[in-house]
């Protein structure tokens, strides 16, 4: 896997080497020096379009800390904005604090749904978001509620009923073929 700032840090030695910079040797007492590599790397907010600033406005605080990959996937989806109907674009607006606040593994999480939810048929899809939409206040928090603690669940191990390929006993004897 490559490291985002190796290739900064094996420029900056090599062009240390090229000017005739010594880089002073280490002591064997001395404990190790850390080069810190910024991987913040891509567009500042500065150098943005006015339509990226448009489509991106709810990020203007935290762009200059994202790293590049992550402003690579907003301005991908910045291209697609101007696309929207103004309901689609106050949407995005407002749940991009929320998409931004997410971690490595929540934002994982969240696309894995997104990708589960969208491969099934539409009828489909549209039939379950209704269904959830007329649930009660009560009823979606608890399944909220029941949906964290699943989360925070350990994986289920071989052997156990939550297993993928647990098959449970059967109560009496297939007489027919000899087997449970």
């Amino acid at each position: 896997m490559k490291r985002p700032g190796r290739r900064f840090a094996t420029a900056l030695f090599l062009s240390l080497l090229i000017a005739g910079t010594s880089v002073p040797a280490a002591r064997a007492d001395a404990p190790p020096v850390m080069i810190r590599v910024s991987v913040l790397e891509g567009p500042t907010w500065s150098a943005l379009t006015p339509a990226q600033r448009d489509a991106l406005s709810p990020l203007a605080s935290v762009w200059n800390r994202l790293d590049a990959n992550r402003k690579r996937k907003w301005l991908r989806i910045a291209a697609q904005y101007q696309n929207l109907s103004p309901e689609g674009k106050a949407r995005m607006h407002a749940r991009m604090p929320q998409l931004i606040r997410l971690t490595r593994e929540q934002r994982i999480t969240a696309r894995k749904n997104l990708e589960r939810a969208y491969s099934l048929p539409a009828e489909r899809r549209q039939a379950l978001t209704r269904g959830f939409q007329h649930l009660s206040d009560a009823r979606k928090r608890q399944l909220a509620e029941w949906s964290r603690k699943r989360r925070k669940m350990p994986p289920p191990r071989p052997g156990t009923s939550r297993h993928p390929r647990f098959k449970a006993a059967p109560d009496e004897v297939d007489t027919a073929h000899g087997s449970w």
